[in-house]
């Protein structure tokens, strides 16, 4: 049924890059990918741009290749919000809100600038938007062994039954969409995955997807929306975001350009 997937991503050309907070006042996403192997800038250059609470977390990494990779992808973070703020990268302050998801120090993680960052094998995605809980996930397909158990631990009945019913080709690729969207939607909550993907259901036989569950209380007007990244066969992101949003505008971040900007 769940059959191994070799990846091969293609490299992908996201257009010319742009910074424009005002985009992002007016209620656009954007999205930025990097490749955070194809990282160039030393170590040192790239802890000069992390607070101490980041060096002590990168510390903690036995693999020098995770380390880096964590070190990569929180200066990258670092200098696109510098750019849209117009501000040196190191002055850019984050912070943790009450569960951990990452925010600027002087918003409550709903306000102003806002954003989320994921990354998978080698390859990370940044959500910005202008006010909203914003969540985004991205994961490259992967052989999954116990796929029964763990479609019972973290989908709903309804979900099993819609995956089941798709042809054997197209499982695997509805199981990284289904994925992707509850990932999206707890990191935007900010629990993250001690929220329980099984909390979150989705409903997918449309045009787009639907979240069902949990479901907004009668007098709170919020509506949970939904985008996914049209990218190639063998990865899948989805962006959840807690208003009204149009297909995110996606750019790329050149490696080239983390050596500590001017």
């Amino acid at each position: 049924m769940w059959t191994r997937t070799e990846v091969t991503v293609p490299p992908r050309d996201f257009g010319d890059a742009s910074y424009d907070i005002t985009e992002l006042a007016s209620g656009a996403v954007h999205c930025w990918h990097f490749d955070i192997d194809a990282t160039v800038a030393p170590a040192g250059a790239l802890g000069a741009l992390l607070s101490e609470q980041e060096l002590r977390r990168s510390a903690q990494f036995k693999d020098p290749a995770s380390r880096r990779r964590f070190m990569a992808s929180r200066a990258t973070l670092r200098i696109v919000i510098g750019r849209y703020l117009r501000v040196n990268p190191r002055s850019v302050v984050i912070t943790a809100g009450p569960h951990g998801k990452p925010q600027l120090a002087d918003s409550d993680g709903a306000r102003g600038l806002v954003f989320n960052v994921s990354h998978t094998a080698g390859r990370g995605v940044l959500a910005l938007a202008w006010d909203g809980q914003i969540g985004i996930d991205l994961q490259a397909w992967r052989q999954i062994r116990h796929v029964d158990t763990l479609l019972q631990r973290c989908c709903a009945e309804s979900e099993r039954t819609w995956l089941r019913s798709l042809d054997p080709a197209r499982q695997t690729a509805a199981l990284f969409r289904l994925w992707t969207l509850k990932e999206a939607f707890c990191k935007a909550i900010g629990r993250g995955l001690a929220y329980g993907l099984n909390r979150c259901v989705f409903d997918c036989t449309g045009s787009r997807p639907r979240l069902i569950a949990p479901a907004p209380p009668p007098d709170v007007a919020c509506s949970w929306h939904f985008a996914e990244l049209p990218l190639p066969t063998g990865i899948s992101a989805a962006v959840a975001l807690d208003r009204p949003m149009a297909q995110p505008r996606e750019y790329n971040f050149a490696p080239g350009k983390l050596l500590l900007p001017a």
